[in-house]
C-alpha cells in the first residue's frame, strides 16, 4: 500500500493502541485503591477514546470521499455537457491515477464526439445537396425522415411519422414499396408523378434488415427523353442513309443488267448515282459536326473577326444558288466585330441563307445586320413558300422536314436548321422562326452586344 493511504492508517491504530494501554493502567490503579470514582474516571475515558476514534476516522474518510466526489461531480458535469476543470489531487496517487485514466477517457470521448460530428455534417450536407430525393423508414415503413429535395423541388409531400404507403399517390408504386418492405427485400419502379417521370428505389440498411429502409427517388425524365431522343436519332439515320444507298444500289444494278450499253441511259444513271452520293455524303458531314458539337461544351477557337466581311463571303458563296433561281439577294449591314469561333458564325450563316435559298421559288432574300441596344441582330427575310404554325415549333428538331418529298429533291439532309440551332446555343445566342405560310418566313439570330467594337455603316 502507498505511505500516503499507510501512514493515518497507522496514526489511527497506535492512538488506538496508547488509549488501550491508559485504560488497562488506571484499571489496574482503580481496583488496587479501591477508588469508587474509577467508574466515573473510566466512562469519560471511554468517551474520550470515541471521539478520538470518530475524529480521526472522519478525517480519512473525508479525505478518501473528497477527490471520488469531485470525480463524480467532474462526470456529471459532463453527461449533461457542461465542461469543467478535472480536480488534481497529490496526497493520494491512486486516486491521481484514476483522475488521469477519467481524463483520458473524456478525451478519447471528445475526440470520437467531434469525429462523429463531423460526420454526421458532412452526411448531412451531400443528403441535402444531393439532386435525388432520399427518405428514411424504420422497419415497419414509418417515415423516419427525409431530405428537402424530396418535397420541395419532387413535390411528394412526405410526412414524418407516416407510413409511407399511405402518403405515395401512385397505387402501383405503393404496391411495389409496400410488398418490398413485407418481404424485406429490395424493390423499384417508375411513376409519373405530375408529368415528371420518378424512379423509386427502396433498400434495407443493412442485410440483418434491422435498421430500417431507405428510398432513393430520382428525376428520370430527361433520362428518358434522351433515350427517347437517341433511340428517333438513330432511327432517322439509319432511314436517312439508307433511302440514298438504296437508290444508288438500284441504278448500278441496273447498269449491271445491260443498261450501261446504252450511253444516254447510263449517263442518266450515272448523275443521280453522283447526286445520291453527294447527298450522302453532306449528310455524314452534318452528322459528324453535330457530333462535334456535342462534344464541345464550349466554343474552343474563339478570335475576333468582322461579322459583316463574313457574311459578305457568304452571300458571295451562295449568289450563283440564288442567281439559278433568279432570286435576288438583298442584304444591309452594319460593320460588327464579334469574338467567336468564325467558322461556327460560317456554318450558322451557309445554313441559314441556303435554307431561305432552298424553299424559295420566286422574290427575294433579305439579310439585316445589325445592333438593337445591347443585341445583336442577324435577321434572314425570304418570300418563299413558308411554314404552316403547326410546325413552326419543330423545325429545329433534328430530320424534321414540313415537306419530306421537297425537302429531298432540294438536296437538304434535315439537320440545316438543327445544326444552326445547336450552335447559336453553344455561343451563348437565341434564334428564333416567324413565318406565314404562302408568305415567307423571318429568322432572326439574337446575340448579347458585350463583346463588340461597334461603328456604325449607313
Amino acid at each position: 500500500m502507498k505511505k500516503k493511504i499507510l501512514i493515518p492508517l497507522m496514526t489511527v491504530v497506535s492512538a488506538i493502541s496508547v488509549l488501550i494501554l491508559l485504560d488497562a493502567y488506571l484499571y489496574y490503579l482503580g481496583h488496587n485503591n479501591g477508588d469508587l470514582s474509577y467508574f466515573y474516571r473510566m466512562i469519560l475515558l471511554f468517551c474520550i477514546e470515541l471521539l478520538l476514534i470518530y475524529g480521526i476516522t472522519k478525517k480519512f474518510v473525508d479525505k478518501i470521499q473528497e477527490p471520488i466526489w469531485r470525480a463524480t461531480q467532474y462526470v456529471t458535469h459532463l453527461d449533461h455537457g457542461i465542461e469543467m476543470e478535472l480536480p488534481h489531487y497529490n496526497e493520494t496517487e491512486e486516486y491521481q491515477d484514476l483522475l488521469i485514466a477519467i481524463d483520458h477517457i473524456v478525451q478519447t470521448y471528445y475526440n470520437t464526439a467531434s469525429v462523429l460530428d463531423y460526420e454526421q455534417c458532412k452526411s448531412e450536407f451531400i443528403v441535402e445537396h444531393l439532386e435525388q430525393g432520399i427518405i428514411m423508414l424504420d422497419d415497419n415503413g414509418i417515415v423516419l425522415e427525409n431530405n428537402s429535395y424530396t418535397n420541395d423541388t419532387l413535390k411528394l409531400g412526405v410526412i414524418i411519422g407516416k407510413q409511407i404507403t399511405d402518403i405515395l399517390s401512385d397505387a402501383k408504386c405503393s404496391q411495389v414499396i409496400g410488398k418490398a418492405l413485407l418481404m424485406q427485400e429490395e424493390a423499384n419502379c417508375e411513376v409519373m408523378h405530375d408529368e415528371t417521370l420518378l424512379y423509386f428505389d427502396i433498400k434495407p440498411l443493412s442485410q440483418m434488415k434491422q435498421f430500417g429502409y431507405m428510398i432513393s427517388v430520382k428525376d428520370i425524365t430527361k433520362k428518358h427523353t434522351f433515350g427517347e431522343m437517341r433511340y428517333q436519332f438513330v432511327s432517322n439515320v439509319t432511314h436517312e442513309l439508307k433511302t440514298p444507298l438504296t437508290s444508288i444500289k438500284g441504278f448500278v444494278e441496273t447498269l449491271q443488267m445491260g443498261a450501261i450499253e446504252q450511253p444516254e441511259v447510263a449517263t442518266r444513271f450515272l448523275e443521280i448515282i453522283e447526286l445520291e452520293a453527294d447527298r450522302l455524303y453532306a449528310l455524314i458531314e452534318d452528322i459528324l459536326l453535330l457530333s462535334d458539337i456535342e462534344q464541345t461544351p464550349l466554343p474552343t477557337e474563339t478570335e475576333v473577326f468582322n461579322m459583316r466581311r463574313l457574311l459578305y463571303e457568304v452571300i458571295e458563296l451562295l449568289s450563283p444558288q440564288a442567281a439559278s433561281k433568279v432570286l435576288k439577294l438583298h442584304f444591309r449591314l452594319e460593320n460588327i466585330t464579334y469574338e467567336g469561333d468564325r467558322n461556327h458564325f460560317k456554318q450558322i450563316f451557309i445554313n441559314l441563307l441556303s435554307n431561305s435559298i432552298r424553299y424559295t421559288e420566286e422574290g427575294r432574300i433579305n439579310i439585316y445586320l445589325k445592333q438593337a441596344e445591347d443585341d445583336i441582330l442577324i435577321i434572314f427575310q425570304d418570300t418563299g413558300v413558308g411554314i404552316a404554325p403547326a410546325h413552326t415549333d419543330r423545325i429545329f428538331e433534328r430530320f424534321y422536314r414540313v415537306d419530306k418529298s421537297r425537302s429531298r429533291q432540294s438536296g437538304g439532309t434535315g439537320l440545316g436548321l438543327s445544326i444552326a440551332k445547336e450552335m447559336v446555343e453553344l455561343h451563348g445566342g437565341h434564334i428564333s422562326v416567324k413565318s406565314q405560310l404562302g408568305t415567307g418566313t423571318i429568322v432572326t439570330i439574337r446575340f448579347e452586344a458585350l463583346k463588340l467594337d461597334f461603328d456604325t455603316v449607313i
